[in-house]
Order: C-alpha cells, then structure tokens, then sequence
C-alpha cells in the first residue's frame, strides 16, 4: 500500500496549496455591493469584557486551557490578518473585475473538491426566466480524474412557484478507495478501483408554502467498474497489492457495465435565514426513490433518507448546528444493489476523517455538532468562519434490528467557511480519525 500512502500524502499536501492560492478568489462576491464597506466587523473585537487581576493559581490552573488552545489563536490570528490585508489593497475587486461582468450576469470561477479536482466553470444567468443559472464546468485532477458537466438550473414558471433543472454530466474516477461492506472493515484491505459515469436528469420543484416545496427527479446513469486505471500502465505486477477480485470476488456491481433509471421524490422545508451563513432555522430534506435496471433484471432497489440541520444563534456571532441524517437501501425481492450506490460514510459531507467511501452497507446514520467561530466580518454581506466539529455514524445490513450504541465510527476537527449570505464560497476542513487526518477543501461548489 506504499503507492496509496503516497497518494495520500500527495493529497492532503495539495489541499492544504490549493486552499492556500485560491481561498481569495470566490471572495470576488462578498464585495459586490460595497467593497469599502468595512462597518461590520468581529463581534468580538467590540466586546471589551472586564478582566480581573490573576493570581498565581489562577495562572497555574488556566495553563493547561492556554496551552490547548494556543494553535487555534495563532491560526485564527493569522487568517484575520491576512483578510484584513486583502481587503486594503482591493485584491478581491481587481479579481472580480477581470472574471466576472460588472453586473455579475456571467462570468467565470474555479472550483475544486476531492472527486472532481480543480476546474474552472462559466455561469450566465437570466437566460429565460429572472435568476435563472446556465452553467458549464470543466475539472480535472490526479491521475486521468475528469469532471464535465452542463446544467440549466432555477427555470421558473407560474409566477415562481414551479421551477425546473436538468444536467448531463460525465465523471471518471480513476482510482476510488474500497474496504468492503460493512461497518467493522478493515483499512488493510483496501483496494481502488476505477468508475466511470454518464448521466443525464431533469427534475420539477413546486414551491407550496415559503418553506416547504417538493421536487421530482428524473435520471439516467451508465456506469462502468473496473480494476484500478493507473497513470502508469505498464507497471509490473505488485503481488503484495491485492486486486479487487482478489479480495472481494463477490461483490455486486463490480467489473461491469450497468445502466440505471431513477425516479425520486423529496420533500423540503428551509427556513435558514440566510443561505450562505445561517445563524438560525432549519433546513430538512425527506425522500426516496426507485433505481432499475434498464436493459436486464439483475440489478433493483429503493432508496431512502433524511436530513435534518438545525442552526442556533449563541451569542457574539457564534452559531451551533446540529445534524442528524439517515440513508436506507433496500433491493427487489431476488435483486442485487451495485456496492457503489449503497450508502456510504466516509466523505467531507458524512464523517470529516476517514477515507471517501470507507463505510459501506444498506444502511446509514449519521449524527453531527459543529460550532462556529467568526474569524472576521471586513466586507458588507460576507466573512469567514472558524468551525469546531464532531462526526459520528455507522452503517449495518439493517439499522432497525442490529444498531449498536457502541460501534459508532467517530472523528472531530477544524475548518474554516468563507461565505457571502447567499453561497458558501470555501469549505476547508481537518477531520482525526483512529486512521489518520484528513484535509477536505470544497470551492465554489
């Protein structure tokens, strides 16, 4: 597995560069009402609160808490710094001017995130109806990753209350991480594999009330599995590194070509009162679907879950979101479920720690804390967070009758939210684990 740590270590190293280079650039956005306008600032530098002589023992007592939290202050010290830098010298708005039209109707930005890698997409907005979004993106990463998608999104009809969307996409994953099924594997059994997927769908949300809407999905997926693709083809056999037929010869899905339509329906209800920072509300999405096989009866299932986030204003800009989410697949009477569509934990959306897919079975639970900390407010409707979280979930053939209190898969860790009150611009996150650190960016997603 020394090519697979390699990778890791090549991963993580590039995260943490790419978050580096190219957290400013999706900050274009924050100042497009007023770039001067600097009147909102950290809670916390206008609260001068009393602080009392401190005797010895206070100081012994406080040492160990001091210590503790050391690193976050530098860390949170630097970061603030380092916005208030390019907030003076107008680095945003040059970046702005050149990517993007003055009135923002269309423009370009770069994206990254672990399964598609780093790319650039174009957006025009207003093509039929007023907020309409036609985009287009294009990401490529290590090893052959390719990511390209076409999507026309927020396409509204009947005063509003109905939209539409539809995508075509295509997305090569050349070399994605297997432990097996179930939620006591073991890392030294990992394999990687190659998928490859084609897939159009089309969906219609009918907005009922002003929190609550319901959406149809419509969509087409042609998947193909197949051992490892390795930028190096002519590598010699490693007998040390099991295949994935060595190790999980009876895996459904695997080494085949399986074309899939689905039909979901989900409920949403939002009531966030912002969508790039929200302090307060609840965002919660309940639904299922069905999946069959197109042209052979061999593959089948449902699909079913939930997600509930909640948000609570604490005090001084601080904010606590929990989360509690469920996912449950089941298949048709003699049907098989490929192991790629089954539920999964392990990516920057579940537990922030492990590996991406590390957990796999026909059920998930998930359960989430994650406080955040406002690192600075320099511009008029934006700003970066700080986030402490904590992560735990586990998957099981059926979640009902075998959950177990004591076989929960946790990790915990830091990350930082770059926003404006509409989008979610920066997610970078460190998540610990019992099997290592994982760094995880997201931009412009």
């Amino acid at each position: 597995m020394g090519v697979t740590m390699q990778f890791l270590l090549c991963r993580n190293t590039l995260a943490i560069l790419l978050l580096s280079l190219l957290l400013f650039l999706p900050l274009s956005r924050c100042l497009a009402d007023n770039p001067q306008d600097t009147a909102e600032t950290d809670s916390t530098s206008q609260w001068e609160s009393p602080r009392s002589a401190e005797t010895t023992g206070d100081r012994i007592l406080a040492a160990p808490g001091r210590v503790i939290y050391f690193p976050f202050k530098i860390c949170l010290q630097g970061m603030k710094e380092t916005f208030e830098y390019v907030d003076e010298n107008e680095i945003v708005d040059k970046i702005r001017n050149f990517l993007t039209a003055y009135d923002d109707s269309w423009g370009f930005y770069p994206t990254y995130n672990a399964t598609h890698g780093v790319g650039i997409y174009y957006f025009h907005r207003d093509v039929f109806t007023p907020d309409d979004k036609f985009r287009v993106e294009s990401s490529l990463g290590l090893n052959y990753r390719q990511f390209y998608e076409i999507s026309m999104r927020r396409v509204k009809f009947f005063e509003r209350r109905l939209t539409t969307r539809w995508s075509a996409r295509y997305h090569l994953m050349p070399d994605e991480h297997f432990f097996g099924i179930g939620n006591n594997t073991s890392h030294k059994n990992e394999v990687e594999y190659m998928v490859e997927t084609w897939a159009v769908d089309g969906g219609l949300e009918f907005q009922i009330t002003e929190p609550l809407s319901i959406e149809a999905f419509y969509g087409f997926e042609h998947n193909w599995t197949d051992e490892e693709k390795d930028a190096d083809d002519d590598a010699p056999y490693d007998p040390s590194d099991p295949s994935f037929n060595d190790l999980f010869p009876e895996t459904a899905g695997f080494h085949e070509i399986i074309e899939m339509t689905r039909l979901e329906l989900v409920l949403n209800y939002d009531s966030r009162n912002t969508r790039g920072n929200p302090s307060r509300g609840i965002n919660a999405r309940v639904g299922g679907g069905f999946y069959s096989q197109v042209d052979d009866d061999i593959y089948g299932f449902t699909k079913g879950g939930f997600d509930l986030r909640t948000y609570h204003h604490l005090f001084l800009g601080r904010t606590l979101v929990l989360r509690a989410a469920g996912e449950f697949a089941d298949s048709f009477d003699d049907r098989l479920i490929p192991y790629y569509y089954l539920p999964e934990l392990g990516h920057y959306s579940t537990i922030r720690g492990f590996d991406r897919g590390r957990f796999r079975n026909n059920d998930m639970v998930l359960g989430s804390v994650e406080y955040r900390y406002p690192v600075n407010r320099i511009w008029k409707r934006g700003g970066a967070d700080a986030v402490l979280f904590f992560d735990a979930g586990q998957v099981s053939s059926d979640i009902f009758t075998h959950f177990k209190a004591k076989e929960f898969n946790t990790a915990f860790g830091m990350g930082l939210r770059v926003y404006t009150s509409e989008e979610l611009l920066v997610q970078a996150n460190c998540g610990i684990s019992r099997e290592g650190w994982r760094v995880n960016l997201q931009l412009n997603q």
